[in-house]
């Protein structure tokens, strides 16, 4: 009886192991095009309104209107290279705001630690630092739900969903 337990819990536990490892993150399935969601964060912003207020209602409405207009692509590559793609018309609409010229393409590099934590650096040779956390993704990688650090950007958190997009599809002048 005593070698069917242990033998029975060995088992057990080869497959947690096993399960385990199916579910760890795989950057290499994250290769691809992947369209920004910033809704999340705009009802984020927007819980802490005072829904009684017509006003704050209708600037939450077209916060919302604005923030859908906004295209935003993050392209992941070989490498843990990835790139950030701004729509231009709000890379002209930046411009015209802060009066300097905006580049359309930000490349990055990344890298994916205990399955979750997301650490970014701007330059090939600089250091990583922690910028948020991989809340949720699909198995078949086409869909993530990020969490940014407000540590990293001297903010609140931001919450981010992130879509596959066809590479045919391309962010429209």
């Amino acid at each position: 009886m005593k070698l069917f337990i242990r033998i029975t819990l060995l088992l057990f536990l080869i497959s947690a192991c096993e399960q385990k490892e199916k579910n760890q993150f795989n950057t290499n399935k994250l290769r691809g095009s992947y369209s920004v969601d910033l809704t999340p964060t705009v009802n984020q912003l927007s819980d802490d309104l005072d829904n009684d207020n017509e006003f704050l209602i209708m600037a939450k409405s077209i916060a919302n209107i604005a923030i859908n207009a906004i295209k935003l692509r993050v392209n992941f590559h070989d490498k843990e290279q990835a790139e950030i793609e701004i729509d231009p018309k709000m890379k002209r609409l930046v411009e015209s705001l802060i009066d300097e010229p905006v580049d359309s393409l930000n490349q990055f590099w990344y890298k994916v630690d205990q399955d979750s934590i997301l650490y970014l650096k701007k330059e090939a040779t600089g250091d990583y630092q922690e910028w948020g956390v991989i809340n949720e993704y699909s198995n078949d990688y086409k869909t993530l739900k990020i969490r940014l650090s407000g540590k990293a950007l001297n903010k609140e958190d931001i919450f981010l969903n992130l879509k596959r997009v066809e590479e045919k599809e391309v962010l429209i002048d």
